[in-house]
């Protein structure tokens, strides 16, 4: 656990930040459903964060008063998740927390913490600045809005994918052996992989293309039939949402809008921020 002390109107605070308990999450879910009455993501990652210790709260006394997901993977952090209490916004406890995270990550051997803010998300983006996170690339997801693609192959691989990075959940990880990539005719290069916190959901990361008709050919005839997704035209099987996230197929990319516009609709954008540590 680790003390903080705020100063706030005349007052000095005593902040507590600790990894979070199960017996937390009646309380932490309640003012996550006021935060987002539509549906927060936070219910469904909620016991995968808590299963790997990655859960944390902040009390002020008794008061669970701001939650967040923070991570350390060879070498990388990630803050994710970060919830405020709607009774105690405006306190600076989000910045608190991440102050949390960075020590945090700092003894786990982290040397640069990152997180994904959504390109709408205005108060976050400047909470990050204030922070002193850069802004930086942004990364699109989209979902399938049509299943009439063109002719795709698959090809040998004939490119360098040093430094590409591809996505799981709302972590970005660099290329390793271990994640297979498949390579189109049409300039289409790929990751897929099952979603670690997301359930039912696969993601796609498209690291490389020129022409996106032939990913979605591949993707309605190889992907679809393993995983249960409504495709907005009326061609695919619904299936069951997430707490304000659909589940099923995510293709996800830092390339050019304008190459998905014909077969995929874009569902979120959000800037990746980071810091040195």
């Amino acid at each position: 656990a680790l003390t903080a002390y705020l100063y706030l109107n005349g007052i000095f605070l005593t902040l507590t930040t600790r990894a979070a308990s199960m017996s937390d999450k009646s309380e932490i879910l309640d003012f996550c459903r006021i935060l987002y009455p539509e549906g927060d993501y936070f219910e469904d990652t909620f016991d995968s964060w808590l299963a790997e210790k990655t859960m944390y709260a902040m009390w002020e006394g008794s008061k669970i008063v701001c939650v967040g997901c923070i991570s350390v993977e060879s070498g990388q952090g990630w803050i994710e998740g970060v919830r405020v209490h709607p009774d105690f916004g405006r306190r600076g406890y989000a910045a608190e927390l991440i102050k949390h995270a960075e020590q945090l990550m700092r003894s786990e051997g982290g040397s640069v913490v990152r997180t994904l803010v959504s390109i709408d998300n205005v108060p976050s983006l400047n909470l990050s600045r204030k922070c002193g996170y850069e802004i930086g690339d942004i990364w699109n997801w989209y979902e399938m809005c049509s299943t009439k693609g063109g002719r795709y192959r698959e090809r040998i691989m004939d490119m360098d994918l040093a430094g590409m990075q591809y996505v799981d959940s709302w972590r970005l990880y660099d290329l390793k052996d271990s994640i297979p990539v498949t390579s189109l005719d049409g300039g289409s290069v790929f990751t897929v992989i099952p979603s670690k916190h997301f359930p039912d959901t696969t993601l796609v990361t498209v690291l490389e293309a020129t022409d996106l008709s032939g990913l979605a050919s591949y993707v309605a005839e190889k992907i679809m039939p393993a995983v249960r997704i409504s495709t907005g035209d009326g061609s695919g099987t619904e299936t069951g949402d997430m707490h304000g996230w659909n589940a099923g197929i995510h293709i996800v990319s830092s390339l050019d809008a304008s190459l998905f516009e014909r077969n995929f609709k874009k569902i979120g954008s959000y800037y990746l921020t980071q810091k040195r540590l």
